[in-house]
């Protein structure tokens, strides 16, 4: 057996194969799903679970898990459908039934479709409640536990902009994790056509730049979690100035991913804004755990009250999981 993406997961049989992009103590053979290092024909099962979701070709690394099975194997993929972004390394494709029996089966035989119990729709929209409940300032969390559930959708509604005030101080990364639809605007570069953009490595490149960008976005959105938590416990707004995401995203007004010493640069560039926001983060992690055990917080008003949201707890362990280098 096959166990793909297995994480750092003890096999409870020898006879499994455990395969993941990163070594670790538990995995067997380190590999990318799309170029499994195996013969074909090697297995009876290959089991995947909450992995597809985070290969960059989900139709390839199908292709190589089918490669790979034994003539009358089977493949059980469980992958996500509708799930919030959650990348680490990266999260690239969601698929909808449909697309999972169209490549993931492709020309197999379909034995099996349908939706288990952790995939259920009241997991995916107590996980996008839960997450978007707890990156609200407290106030509007105690607000919104407090409504009756037709309240608190009316209020959602009424106002599905960004105009709406519980989005106010939403942090761009969270709107972009949780979004209903996301919109790009490109343009061909001038001298696309003569051949000058691609070379060895630099779709590779590409993606690397791209998952620098992101890793920047997910930082300064930790940044901005920890400092509202902070400031609900009288921490100063300008303690440590926050800089915009767009300033941190920029790299030049023009920049050519067709050019590869350029993308290196920015890759470098980025890389160092992360670790520039990582000491951010922490320094304010600092500053909200000192404030959650002195026990006061503010309300809306700047008034102090005691802390009565319940996702208190939750934070300050986070926080210290996420000082440990432990929290993603």
């Amino acid at each position: 057996m096959l166990h793909l993406g297995s994480g750092d997961v003890p096999a409870p049989d020898p006879r499994i194969i455990s395969v993941d992009v990163l070594p670790t103590e538990n995995v067997d053979v380190v590999a990318e799903a799309e170029a499994l290092p195996f013969q074909t024909g090697s297995f009876d099962l290959v089991v995947s679970g909450a992995v597809f979701e985070h290969v960059f070709d989900p139709v390839g690394s199908a292709r190589e898990a089918r490669r790979v099975l034994k003539n009358g194997g089977r493949l059980r993929i469980d992958t996500a459908f509708l799930q919030s972004y959650h990348g680490y390394p990266g999260h690239y494709f969601n698929m909808t039934p449909q697309a999972v029996e169209t490549f993931i089966v492709d020309d197999f035989i379909l034995e099996y479709s349908g939706v288990p119990d952790s995939g259920t729709v009241l997991c995916s929209i107590v996980a996008l409640f839960d997450r978007f409940l707890e990156n609200l300032p407290a106030f509007q969390q105690r607000r919104l536990n407090a409504m009756p559930l037709k309240q608190a959708l009316a209020e959602m509604r009424t106002d599905q902009t960004r105009g709406n005030p519980l989005l106010r101080d939403f942090p761009e990364h969270l709107h972009r994790a949780m979004a209903a639809s996301f919109v790009v605007v490109a343009r061909k570069p001038s001298d696309y056509d003569e051949g000058k953009h691609g070379g060895e490595g630099a779709d590779t490149i590409r993606r690397d730049y791209y998952t620098a960008r992101v890793a920047v976005m997910d930082r300064h959105a930790e940044v901005c979690f920890y400092a509202m938590r902070a400031k609900e416990f009288n921490a100063p707004d300008d303690e440590y100035p926050i800089p915009s995401l767009s300033d941190l995203l920029t790299i030049e007004v023009d920049m050519d991913l067709t050019n590869t010493w350029k993308c290196e640069e920015a890759i470098r560039t980025l890389t160092t804004r992360t670790a520039t926001l990582t000491a951010m983060r922490d320094r304010w992690i600092g500053r909200y755990l000192r404030g959650k055990h002195s026990g006061t917080q503010k309300d809306s008003a700047g008034e102090p009250e005691a802390p009565t949201h319940p996702l208190s707890a939750g934070h300050a362990e986070q926080a210290e999981r996420t000082q440990r280098g432990t929290f993603r």
